[in-house]
């Protein structure tokens, strides 16, 4: 195709109904205004052939954008291509023109065949292929071939072009805000301790005592110095991402429809957990991860602004070392009676129910037990005798009295359908130099990010040989991309200015302006539909999510009707006794102990007392 001069023709060829693939002159009486040529072809068009009612809706205006873009493409290709500040692809022009031709005899022998097998016609055949491309012969078929291979090269190239990328990434400073402020983009590393306990039983859900040893694991190695790489790289420990060292990569916001890339309490835990610990509760850090939003989580009229609804629990460091204490009773040679006892009541579902079954995030403190709340309390208070001292760089351990991995940052957990995760946030979307930290290319300047020190940018973010640099780079490209919905218009955008630039477009004609103008206001419109479709999304799943809470904290709320037990009096004289109490849905901690000594009680006589006071409390001891 020899490259052609286009006026108002680049626009209005396609605006008459014209194929891209036409093969026969188009003429008319009218006052011509431009001719364009495919191979021996003309198109001659008119301004009476402009308009049409079509433009006036949204379907029309899609249809005019989409065969005006390929237009652009073929009349812009060779030409964009080979200028020294255009856009660089992968496959010259020359060998696309070789591909499209095989293209084209491919289909070729393919008719051939299905002719010889259909016992038909190779014209019939070929017909058959003509109209599923939508185009009338050979040349047509040829000519669609090539603007595919020419639109996926330049599709390719958009993207890949730095000045472009960077554009793509950080915005134009006017109406684009660009990669980083519109997806939020967090890198995180976690670990993920599986428990096959349902987790929509709040308050009597039951873990094994594997899992119950893991968990008890997991945290007091961190709590004594292991590295959180080095645990998340060990399969034994971590039951996800363990031979990434823990990394699940960048995680974005994009809540379009209506879900997100991970479960509502890992990614929104994340939110909830960056707000409220590093932000304390910023208001002017809302933005983009849908804090602002008012939600519904009653069934009432009531809405409350998510930002106010949320907070981070705390679970003692202790419960983590008694946990690990306990985990294993009963024991299998214990006493069939103990054993058939409610399993809610054994000490480590005990803890778990109280401190770790629960769906919001949390943070590891360094303070001892509090027996006499029910939910957990948020709170600094320092235990001086916890161990591990914290050293930045090196190990990890306590640092104002939270848990924090090895580069300072702070370990958050939170309960999930699958189990318990271990959170680190690598970098969030508020901290600084996220232009830096994702990089769009292995050099920048004079600098070559893959020789900085590992976790400065994402490129060098694992300390890991099965991790090329290439591979984090496409990464991060692959996040820009993948998110941004629209940008398929950054390349339409990109070649009109360059067409008018370059006097391929008559860039003063007003009827070509018109119709141009109609097609900025119809991608503005769809870009203001997803805007919509995002912050509706958004505000979704933040609802599902705090209504779980809500449902969650009024279980474990709740209060049973007064009762009575059967109780002894000095071990010898047996005495029913009436007490009044009120049973909680979560059994207390002081149960679990009476439970654990029954357990570990080598007297048989004490031990029956045990058993008949935990056996006549009902279908599990609740306490007085």
């Amino acid at each position: 195709m020899k490259k052609s001069k286009l006026k108002m023709g680049l626009v209005t060829s396609f605006i008459c109904g014209m194929a891209l693939t036409a093969c026969n002159s188009v003429t008319s009486d009218d006052k011509n205004v431009v001719d364009y040529k495919f191979g021996d072809s003309t198109i001659s068009l008119s301004t009476d052939n402009m308009y049409s009612d079509d433009l006036e809706t949204s379907a029309g205006l899609t249809k005019y954008y989409e065969k005006v873009r390929d237009l652009l493409v073929r009349a812009t290709f060779e030409a964009v291509t080979g200028d020294a500040n255009g856009l660089k692809v992968k496959t010259p022009f020359k060998t696309l023109e070789a591909q499209a031709k095989n293209k084209v005899e491919e289909q070729k022998e393919t008719a051939r065949k299905n002719a010889k097998n259909n016992d038909t016609s190779y014209s019939d055949e070929m017909d058959a292929i003509y109209e599923s491309h939508n185009c009338e012969d050979e040349d047509g078929l040829y000519q669609r071939f090539l603007l595919d291979l020419e639109k996926e090269q330049l599709d390719s190239a958009i993207m890949d072009n730095d000045k472009q990328l960077e554009i793509l990434r950080d915005g134009n400073g006017a109406d684009e805000k660009g990669w980083i402020k519109s997806a939020k983009p967090y890198h995180i590393k976690h670990m993920l301790v599986k428990i096959e306990g349902g987790a929509d039983n709040f308050t009597r859900a039951t873990i094994t005592k594997e899992e119950g040893e893991k968990l008890s694991k997991v945290v007091t190695l961190l709590a004594n110095g292991s590295k959180f790489d080095d645990l998340a790289a060990n399969n034994l420990l971590n039951d996800d991402s363990s031979d990434k060292l823990g990394d699940v990569g960048i995680v974005n916001n994009n809540a379009t429809t209506k879900s997100l890339k991970m479960v509502s309490e890992f990614q929104l835990g994340i939110y909830t957990a960056d707000y409220v610990e590093n932000y304390n509760k910023d208001a002017t850090k809302t933005d983009g991860i849908g804090l602002d939003a008012e939600v519904n989580v009653d069934g009432s009229n009531t809405k409350v602004k998510v930002g106010d609804s949320i907070n981070v629990n705390s679970v003692p460091y202790e419960i983590f070392e008694q946990l690990g204490d306990i985990a294993k009773y009963p024991e299998d040679e214990e006493d069939q009676k103990i054993k058939d006892v409610n399993a809610c009541v054994y000490p480590r579902n005990v803890l778990w129910n109280k401190y770790l079954n629960n769906h919001n995030v949390f943070v590891i403190v360094n303070k001892k037990a509090d027996t006499t709340t029910v939910n957990n309390l948020v709170t600094d208070t320092v235990d001086a005798n916890a161990p591990a001292k914290f050293e930045q760089g090196k190990a990890s351990g306590f640092n104002n009295g939270r848990l924090c991995a090895e580069d300072g940052k702070i370990i958050f957990g939170v309960r999930s359908e699958y189990g318990i995760h271990f959170i680190k946030i690598q970098k969030s979307a508020y901290e600084d130099g996220l232009q830096t930290y994702y990089p769009i290319a292995l050099k920048v300047g004079d600098t070559d990010v893959t020789k900085q020190a590992v976790g400065s940018n994402y490129i060098v973010g694992l300390d890991n040989a099965k991790d090329t640099f290439d591979s984090r780079l496409s990464d991060i490209k692959s996040a820009i991309k993948s998110y941004d919905s629209n940008s398929e218009y950054r390349l339409y955008n990109y070649l009109v200015t360059y067409a008018k630039d370059h006097d391929i477009i008559k860039k003063d004609d007003e009827s070509t302006n018109k119709i141009l103008n109609k097609i900025d206001s119809h991608i503005a419109d769809l870009k203001a539909s997803e805007t919509y479709k995002q912050e509706d999304g958004l505000k979704s799943v933040w609802e599902n999510y705090l209504r779980l809470l809500t449902l969650q904290n009024e279980k474990r709320a709740t209060v049973w009707d007064e009762g009575y037990y059967y109780d002894t009096v000095d071990g010898t004289n047996k005495k029913q006794v009436y007490v009044e109490y009120h049973r909680t849905a979560l059994v207390d901690e002081n149960t679990a102990y009476d439970y654990l000594a029954m357990c570990r009680e080598s007297n048989p006589n004490v031990k029956a007392q045990y058993l008949t006071k935990f056996s006549e409390g009902g279908d599990y001891y609740y306490g007085k």
